[in-house]
């Protein structure tokens, strides 16, 4: 046994020299590692994975420019941007519902500073009913459209029977669908206001109702 045991060392000492030299180069390159020795080319691809990277280590500086798409963003955790809150000071809408006036009552649909936009119920008599939509402005040389053309110039001391917008009548019960009342308003100032809406008589158990829809800048 032992003569065999020999000969098996003499015929195999150089590939036992190797396999030690290979281990124990193999321990020091894992353990004593010079500082910054290791870069890209030692890197595999996709070596470097989620697990292996400590939170908040990556920065805004080491993130690309322009390389985020919306499938990266959890856009509920986002804040309102500037340019969002611009756009609410330039344009708001509004969407007043429906808005039940009796007969011989006016009642606001929708202010909006210079104006107002109401709606006035007149009983006409014999059953008849009217839907009157006028505007008001508080600021002088204002100007509005209603159905068609309206007013180039008007103010705080515009008499109603030139503020009227829209006018709907009938005795019996009816209901105008959208863009029955169109509403135009500009001011000296830059204020702005547009809308379409519905109008009704004799309905909804009351005597006229209105709503309207648009926005304002």
């Amino acid at each position: 046994m032992t003569t065999r045991f020999g000969r098996f060392l003499r015929q195999n000492t150089i590939a036992l020299l190797a396999l030690f030299i290979a281990l124990g180069g193999t321990t020091y390159a894992a353990t004593a590692l010079p500082k910054n020795s290791v870069g890209a080319k030692q890197l595999r691809k996709n070596a470097v994975t989620n697990k292996k990277i400590a939170k908040n280590a990556v920065t805004g500086a080491k993130v690309k420019n322009d390389s985020l798409t919306g499938a990266d963003i959890l856009e509920s955790s986002l804040g309102q941007v500037p340019s969002a809150l611009s756009a609410d000071a330039v344009a708001k809408t509004f969407h007043t519902g429906i808005i039940k006036v009796a007969a011989g009552q006016m009642q606001t649909i929708v202010t909006f500073a210079p104006f107002t936009v109401t709606l006035k119920c007149n009983d006409l008599g014999s059953g008849v009913y009217q839907a009157l939509w006028l505007i008001a402005t508080t600021e002088d040389h204002s100007a509005f459209a209603g159905v068609g053309s309206g007013s180039g110039d008007f103010g705080p001391a515009t008499v109603e029977a030139s503020r009227h917008l829209a006018a709907y009548q009938n005795a019996n019960p009816l209901y105008f669908s959208p863009y029955s009342i169109d509403v135009a308003a500009a001011a000296p100032s830059g204020v702005h206001i547009t809308g379409v809406g519905t109008t009704g008589v004799h309905t909804l158990g009351t005597g006229c109702v209105g709503s309207l829809d648009g926005f304002t800048s």
